[in-house]
């Protein structure tokens, strides 16, 4: 059970009228938190907020909503059920809005703070119009006022309303706050830091605030193209790359540009928050020479890398070239074992055919003989598009049937 009454506090108008926030610590077990108006009647919070702190008590934080034109008096009650104990706490409207605070404005970044992991974030806010922040509390908190991102009061830092992900991390600069500036600076941004902030100027227990978006970005290494022969004779491509944040757009791009959907994409986020991206295409079409894989965030940052499929097939069929020979040579010996005689003839002994057809296409290659008719002790396959230079073969060719 709390040994203090609940303490309450009101923020400026919003687009459904005005936010009384009632906040309390040190309970166990967990209560529960109801409003009362003048009448008697109670009332629906707006949204509730309770914390297991380390400790193992309770802090609670609890809003109400109410109209901007309101004139009534409003009591926070925080009940122990186990203890069958109830402590109160009382706001009236008109005292509180009657305040300096009340007829200011907080205003921050008009536009998203964009940041790399790593890099410093600075949040800055100011009073409008300026007035002397001095003696003002501060808040910088996420989506719950308690506990905060950072808390400045009376020109210190009340660490023990710190959230633990940013101790060590957070600085004020207070250079002018005797205009109403002040500006928080988070150190080394992290994929957690990403998402919206609320800045809180409060008076007399009566908060305005304005709201920030934070955008942190990395951008991950080059990606990575390997390649991978299927069972049915098609080609396989692996795009792979790491260390992005927030998760990335991934595109396949043929060489004039067009896009070309991927057979499959996978993102892994790891410990650190950031994503390793996979993707795979499917290339069944030999026409298509050169693919690109693009990964991107929304902000215009892109890595690419180019494979081209013309080069890959001279590289698999010097892969494959021992796999080749390998069925021919074993036929050689074959029929030498069944002719001992220093040859034998194609038209005596037609026993062996073989067909080496390129997987892409379906062309067969011709095979040399020579004149004399007898089978020689190796076979030279030429490609549909002949040779290129260095005796480099242009096309591949690695399907062998007899």
């Amino acid at each position: 059970m709390a040994d203090k009454a609940p303490s309450t506090e009101t923020k400026g108008a919003g687009e459904g009228g005005i936010q009384l926030v009632c906040t309390s610590q040190g309970w166990f077990p967990e209560p529960e938190v109801y409003w009362e108006a003048t009448w008697g009647e109670e009332l629906l919070s707006f949204s509730q907020n309770h914390v297991l702190g380390e400790d193992g008590l309770f802090y609670v934080e609890d809003t109400l909503v109410v109209r901007n034109d309101t004139s009534e008096t409003y009591s926070c009650f925080i009940y122990n059920r186990g203890l069958e104990e109830a402590k109160e706490a009382v706001i009236a409207l008109p005292e509180k809005l009657q305040t300096e605070l009340a007829s200011s404005r907080v205003i921050g970044p008009s536009q998203p703070i964009l940041v790399r992991v790593g890099e410093n974030i600075e949040i800055t806010c100011h009073l409008s119009p300026e007035a002397d922040a001095q003696s003002m509390e501060v808040r910088w908190v996420r989506s719950h006022y308690y506990p905060a991102v950072h808390v400045h009061v009376g020109g210190a830092h009340s660490a023990g309303e710190q959230m633990a992900e940013y101790r060590g991390r957070t600085v004020v600069m207070r250079d002018a706050v005797h205009e109403g500036k002040l500006t928080l600076r988070i150190h080394d941004a992290r994929t957690s830091d990403d998402g919206r902030y609320r800045c809180l100027f409060g008076k007399d227990g009566v908060y305005q605030e304005a709201r920030v978006d934070v955008q942190v970005m990395a951008v991950g290494s080059t990606p990575r193209i390997t390649q991978e022969v299927l069972k049915d004779g098609g080609l396989q491509l692996r795009c792979t790359s790491d260390g992005w944040f927030p998760r990335p757009q991934v595109q396949w791009r043929d060489r004039g540009g067009r896009a070309v959907p991927s057979f499959s994409e996978a993102f892994h986020q790891g410990s650190q928050g950031l994503f390793q991206v996979e993707t795979l295409l499917q290339v069944t079409n030999g026409s298509v020479v050169n693919m690109t894989c693009s990964i991107s965030l929304p902000w215009g940052e892109e890595k690419a890398a180019w494979f081209s499929l013309s080069d890959s097939r001279i590289a698999l069929l010097w892969m494959a070239l021992p796999v080749l020979l390998l069925p021919l040579a074993m036929a050689v010996d074959l029929l030498k074992a069944k002719h001992p005689r220093k040859g034998f003839s194609m038209e005596q002994d037609p026993l062996l055919l073989v067909t080496v057809r390129d997987p892409y296409t379906g062309d067969s290659p011709s095979s040399s003989w020579h004149s004399d008719g007898i089978f020689p002790s190796f076979v030279l396959f030429c490609c549909p598009s002949g040779w290129g230079p260095s005796l480099t073969c242009t096309q591949l060719f690695y399907a062998i049937t007899f």
